[in-house]
């Protein structure tokens, strides 16, 4: 049974609706931050400034994401309560 498409046009329509815009290796160096809010960062950085996978890992070496003080703050409290719930 045949849709009537070349490969060409599955490839194109493939890749069209692919909703990845970077890289396999762009998401592999993704996979290793874990903070979720830094990785999205560094994703959106990644596509709308069309980084490189070398440019990714020097601009995470660089610390180029700094949360906010109020997303440190929130942070901070989430530690001390895992803190004292061990207790």
């Amino acid at each position: 049974m045949s849709c009537g498409l070349v490969p060409a046009q599955i490839s194109e329509t493939l890749s069209r609706k692919s909703p990845f815009t970077l890289s396999w290796s762009h998401y592999v160096e993704l996979l290793g931050i874990k903070d979720p809010e830094e990785r999205s960062f560094y994703e959106i950085e990644s596509a709308n400034s069309g980084w490189n996978v070398r440019e990714l890992k020097r601009q995470k070496a660089s610390a180029l994401y700094m949360p906010s003080k109020e997303v440190l703050q929130a942070k901070l409290i989430e530690w001390a309560q895992e803190e004292e719930s061990r207790r």
